[in-house]
């Protein structure tokens, strides 16, 4: 990652463009949290809860009861753009209790709203994306509740409302 970071600055001052960049997994992108932020380079982490599964992911923040800092909450204090992905499609649909995780680990530094952003705007503004005027409706609770459901979806993009029993 450093490398990268010190190639787009190459490559920025020479040309005099600007790159958009951005890291997908990134356990260990904590560690240059202060470059990222200043590169504007946006991170989309794998896996709101860290888990080292190889030896190259040693160095990550395991997280509270081990550490009070996750990687998420140490990129948005220094004001990385960070959104939440998947490696298989099946793992959409736990992405919002994925995004729930984040801010009840540490919730001095991550916001409902925060976490709402994590997989919604914040993936829009990393890719450059034109921001959704799309409304989702729970009932039984908010989005990360286990209980709720969603029983509308209106979208202005696709023109469309639709509701679900």
């Amino acid at each position: 990652m450093a490398k990268l970071l010190a190639l787009k600055a190459e490559v920025e001052a020479t040309t005099g463009n600007t790159i958009r960049m951005a890291f997908f997994g990134a356990t260990e992108a904590h560690l240059l949290a202060k470059e990222l932020a200043d590169a504007g380079v946006g991170i989309i982490v794998s896996r709101a809860r860290s888990f080292p599964l190889d030896w190259s992911s040693r160095r990550m923040l395991p997280g509270p009861p081990l550490t009070s800092d996750t990687n998420i909450s140490v990129l948005l204090r220094h004001g990385v753009t960070v959104g939440l992905g998947i490696f298989k499609g099946w793992e959409a649909r736990n992405t919002r209790f994925e995004a729930a995780w984040a801010a009840l680990q540490t919730p001095r530094d991550i916001s409902k709203e925060d976490a709402l952003a994590l997989a919604s705007s914040n993936l829009e503004k990393i890719f450059g994306l034109p921001r959704s005027e799309d409304f989702v409706a729970y009932k039984g609770g908010d989005m990360f509740d286990l209980e709720s459901k969603v029983v509308a979806v209106m979208s202005k993009r696709r023109a469309r409302t639709e509701l679900f029993t």
